[in-house]
């Protein structure tokens, strides 16, 4: 064996070695500076200029041509939300973004829970740069759910000369985005539309039809509409809660992140958002020896819409849903539909006889903006008010300190919303058609295990439940409901 010029040329066999000891140590300088075959460790800096620029690391290696991030294992559990968007997302319209945006207000709800949020909103942005951003921003970030808060005001509807083209835009976009997530691993939500100031109704419609088609695509979403929306009919947001032509102030946005229910993200990786359907069952109330037969007990809801489907036989005196202790709507000796905010005393909603042994469905929403009370009475507009409701308790058939609860009927379809409704929506409710978005609670009352104390079935994207109350042991369920 003999070595020259520091090259092993020959080993004790004559066998010839083609070992270069300068080749070892640049191998192992490749392994110090994170090479490893093909793969090597990269610096990539996120969008710069930002208030959340900076750079990461990852491994990215060349499969067939094209090159890809390594998806590595983290070392410790973690839930990492990313939320990327334009200047709603990132802030604009409020003092200070990083304590009064609709997403730090998320962030201080989310990581008691031990959710990360990062923001990566970015004002102007259309979907299209979001697009060219996304590996930037997003995948840099590693995360389990990607948030996308894009406007389709910025797509450029409002000046464009064909808005349908502009709307298949946006809406293909968003669709790239949403599989672009899901090729890293995560999960994408969608906000849906949201009128500002600049929309018309035509433009309105498009941004309804845009979260129609997003909801029945099996996308979860969370609905910012309805939190500003000022439900006229012509397009217009809630004016006294804009900043200013397109961005909205504190109030708002503490509307839009109570939008968000606080334990959407520990189901949304494991079922699809798209629609419910109602089901066949119902429960059995006789007479009920709890005030609350059924409850739920509030956490940060403000803006709401609340439903229930209901059948009773003899007009009396009964409660259907109350939000807090004295707030209610019920029906009286009549079978007519009543309101009472536990101020102005009993408001006639509707007078109908609803005690005819046949389903109907009756439906509240509320804005803690404007304050509307809304009532509809199977999926049509009944009854307008202004109120102060601050939900704390949603009861269905019962409330506290009365014992007007309703008796000897059926209930199903239970479900509560952390936004407020379109009157298309709640009609789409009475036909027996559910949006999941924002959506907190669907209990549609077809359990067979029904005991005092228990949770109902719940078919939302949450981990929450209705309970039936420890004391209440007469409701029942038909083995086999003809509904």
């Amino acid at each position: 064996m003999g070595i020259i010029d520091g090259r092993i040329v020959q080993d004790s066999d004559g066998k010839n070695i083609v070992d270069n000891l300068s080749t070892v140590k640049t191998n192992v300088s490749d392994l110090t500076n994170g090479k490893l075959g093909t793969s090597i460790k990269k610096s990539v800096q996120t969008t710069q200029g930002r208030f959340w620029q900076g750079s990461t690391e990852q491994i990215n290696t060349t499969i067939g041509g094209e090159e890809r991030q390594v998806k590595t294992t983290p070392t410790a559990f973690k839930k990492r939300i990313v939320l990327i968007g334009s200047s709603s997302a990132q802030g604009n319209g409020v003092a200070d973004y990083t304590t009064s945006s609709f997403w730090a207000l998320l962030k201080a709800k989310l990581e008691p829970k031990g959710y990360e949020i990062l923001n990566r909103g970015f004002s102007a942005d259309d979907t299209g740069k979001g697009i060219e951003r996304f590996y930037r921003d997003v995948v840099t970030a590693n995360p389990d759910y990607v948030i996308l808060s894009f406007t389709i005001g910025n797509e450029g509807i409002v000046s464009a000369t064909d808005k349908y083209v502009t709307y298949n835009q946006f809406k293909n976009n968003i669709l790239k985005m949403c599989y672009m997530t899901k090729q890293i691993g995560a999960v994408p939500i969608v906000m849906t539309q949201a009128p500002t100031k600049s929309f018309t109704k035509e433009i309105y419609n498009y941004a309804q039809k845009f979260n129609s088609e997003l909801e029945a695509l099996g996308i979860h979403a969370v609905d910012w509409s309805g939190a500003v929306d000022a439900m006229t009919g012509d397009g217009k947001p809630i004016l006294s809660i804009m900043y200013d032509n397109v961005h909205y102030n504190e109030a708002a946005h503490v509307e839009i992140a109570n939008a968000f229910p606080p334990t959407l993200f520990d189901r949304v990786g494991f079922e699809s958002g798209s629609y419910l359907t109602t089901q066949k069952g119902y429960i059995n109330y006789n007479t009920p020896i709890s005030q609350t037969p059924i409850y739920y007990d509030i956490t940060d809801i403000t803006t709401f819409t609340a439903f229930m489907r209901f059948r009773k036989s003899t007009a009396e005196t009964a409660s259907f849903m109350s939000f807090s202790n004295g707030i209610r709507t019920f029906m009286d000796g009549s079978g007519y539909v009543l309101w009472n905010d536990n101020v102005s005393g009993n408001i006639q909603a509707d007078a109908k006889n609803y005690a005819d042994n046949a389903w109907h469905s009756i439906a509240v929403s509320y804005s803690p903006i404007d304050q509307k009370v809304k009532i509809y009475m199977d999926g049509v507009l009944k009854f307008t008010t202004t109120s102060t409701v601050v939900p704390t308790r949603w009861t269905v058939g019962g409330r506290s300190g009365s014992n007007f609860t309703f008796k000897n009927g059926d209930v199903k379809d239970l479900a509560l919303y952390r936004t407020r409704l379109t009157d298309t929506r709640i009609m789409q409710m009475h036909q027996g058609t559910f949006t999941q978005t924002s959506l907190e609670i669907y209990s549609p009352c077809h359990d067979k295990n029904i005991a005092a104390g228990m949770p109902l079935i719940n078919l939302a994207p949450t981990t929450v439940n209705l309970r039936v109350d420890a004391t209440e042991t007469s409701l029942t369920s038909p083995s086999n409901p003809t509904i």
